[in-house]
């Protein structure tokens, strides 16, 4: 039995074709592992923590001039409702051959400190709450940018993009 294809078939299966290569977009691939180092002396915790970013690139043209972004959140804890706060943020210029060639890169260690809340003994029979105290990880935002584009990204949670957005619209416009 023979089968035919339109005409019309035909077009949109090229145009189909032609528009997710020229996209790029669903070419680039992240893969993101978050690293810790603890000293834990209780009540006081100390986490030091970094990401380890595979930046993969399955197109057959080269990603050149692009960006990696980075950010690691943290909540204030002891305050009230906890706000998340970003504690670090940074870029590197990255450059990735086709074909499924990758690029590993590491962000620098981030230090995290916070008190955990505690009891102090102020007499024989009395002691007072000390209440938690510093900033604790939250979570992380990588993106890839080409040409003012986003061209991929990785989320520790759906969240913290509203977290993001609210606190660039909240700084200052003297700081950076």
């Amino acid at each position: 039995m023979k089968t035919t294809c339109s005409f019309f078939t035909r077009v949109l299966l090229v145009l189909l074709t032609v528009g997710t290569t020229l996209s790029g977009a669903d070419f680039i691939t992240l893969n993101v592992k978050l690293k810790t180092e603890s000293e834990d002396h209780d009540p006081h915790q100390q986490h030091h923590k970094w990401l380890e970013v595979r930046v993969t690139n399955g197109s057959a043209d080269s990603l050149e001039g692009a960006t990696l972004r980075w950010k690691l959140f943290a909540e204030e804890v002891g305050q009230r409702h906890h706000p998340i706060v970003i504690e670090k943020k940074g870029e590197e210029k990255l450059t990735v051959n086709g074909s499924g060639q990758f690029a590993d890169l590491t962000t620098p260690k981030v230090t995290f400190k916070w008190t955990l809340g505690h009891s102090v003994r102020t007499g024989r029979r009395s002691s007072r709450y000390e209440p938690e105290t510093g900033r604790r990880y939250h979570g992380y935002i990588i993106e890839v940018v080409k040409d003012g584009k986003v061209i991929a990204e990785s989320l520790s949670a759906e969240s913290l993009r509203n977290i993001e957005k609210t606190s660039e619209k909240t700084k200052s416009p003297d700081s950076k």
